[in-house]
């Protein structure tokens, strides 16, 4: 009894709410940071150490970080599960009223047709920000519920979950590639290259590997939640890259008509009644 109570002890407390709090905008950060990087990898937008700046100087997460703190001192008599789902929902919140700030002066200029442009953007942009919220409030929630353990099976559920973070930015690279080489508001775009087609490729593939891999970790660990979002993300990612191929239309669109052999069929002439298939 007595070595069971110092093997407790050998262990790091942390369920106090502070800690909770802590570990909270720890993960959720080093998550933001890790999808910045692939993301910024896969699309060449920015160099890494400019797009790396941004991601950590960013005022929806500085926002985010003063609410998590408002929320330790309202909430500190709630149990780590009450305070995680706050957490959730204060990044949400964060989100969608920064991406409302940013669309509302175009919607007043443009028009609601603005919609149709911002609204995938802004809608990726809400999605990712409130899953590396969820990641560091539901990690950290796991962590603060008794003695910090590391435990084979938790650190392989921390994988599965890095996994599945890493393949989400990749989906939205997907998005992002396709966005440099086929999308313009005006006129035709020009004809994306053969390296724009490889990194399509690539980085398409590298997507659904990593949330194949997520998924069939969380089915092996029989996490429902793992395992849930697992499905959900391949699904995505699956038809992310049938919809936003590169170039356009790779899998779908490709013309089925058989070229015509030399010589084999096709008359080459001018108007000439004199001769047959050729106006006469």
């Amino acid at each position: 009894m007595t070595s069971s109570s110092e093997s407790d002890r050998s262990g790091l407390d942390t369920g106090r709410p502070i800690a909770q709090a802590a570990l909270t905008v720890a993960i959720s950060t080093v998550t933001l940071v890790a999808g910045v990087a692939t993301f910024s990898l896969a699309t060449s937008a920015a160099t890494l150490s400019l797009a790396l700046l941004a991601a950590v100087v960013n005022p929806i997460l500085g926002i985010w970080i003063l609410a998590v703190a408002l929320i330790t001192v309202l909430a500190r008599r709630r149990d780590s599960r009450g305070r995680a789902r706050w957490y959730i929902g204060a990044g949400v919140a964060v989100a969608v009223i920064s991406a409302g700030i940013n669309v509302a002066p175009n919607i007043v200029y443009n028009g609601p047709s603005i919609l149709l442009l911002l609204g995938l953007p802004g809608l990726i942009s809400i999605a990712s920000f409130a899953t590396c919220v969820a990641v560091g409030s539901i990690g950290a929630e796991r962590l603060t519920r008794g003695r910090l353990r590391l435990r084979p099976g938790a650190v392989v559920s921390a994988i599965g979950t890095a996994l599945l973070v890493i393949g989400g930015a990749l989906v939205v690279a997907v998005f992002g590639q396709w966005v440099q080489t086929s999308f313009t508001l005006f006129g035709s775009p020009p004809a994306p290259t053969d390296a724009d087609g490889v990194r399509y490729l690539v980085t398409a593939g590298a997507a659904l590997t990593f949330t194949l891999a997520a998924t069939g970790i969380g089915f092996a660990r029989r996490s429902l939640a793992l395992g849930g979002w697992g499905v959900a993300f391949v699904a995505v990612a699956l038809l992310t890259a049938l919809t936003f191929s590169v170039p356009t239309g790779r899998w779908f669109d490709q013309d089925l008509t058989p070229p015509t052999a030399p010589g084999g069929g096709g008359t080459d002439c001018q108007f000439d009644p004199s001769q047959p298939g050729c106006g006469g």
